[in-house]
């Protein structure tokens, strides 16, 4: 049996909030990290309707909030992103 306790608090992104502590990881959102792949991706060449997808928007204008035009230092991240058509 688990000894894991239910999370009852009303707001939606807890389940983020509590696996970030969970890794000690602070001052970072999941939007952050989103925006970090997505610019990632962006870079090495992935077009906005691949960047879409792996972001699960329906609109590729949604996801100009999360590519940053600007420069900034990060590791490198490898994404596997679907292929569209054949």
């Amino acid at each position: 049996m688990s000894s894991a306790t239910p999370k009852t608090s009303p707001t939606p992104p807890t389940a983020s909030s509590h696996a970030c502590q969970r890794a000690k990881i602070t001052g970072v959102t999941l939007k952050d990290i989103r925006a970090m792949a997505a610019t990632a991706a962006k870079k090495k060449g992935y077009t906005r309707a691949q960047i879409k997808i792996t972001l699960a928007h329906t609109d590729e204008s949604t996801i100009d909030g999360y590519i940053r035009e600007r420069d900034i230092l990060f590791s490198e991240i490898v994404l596997i992103l679907p292929k569209i058509g054949k």
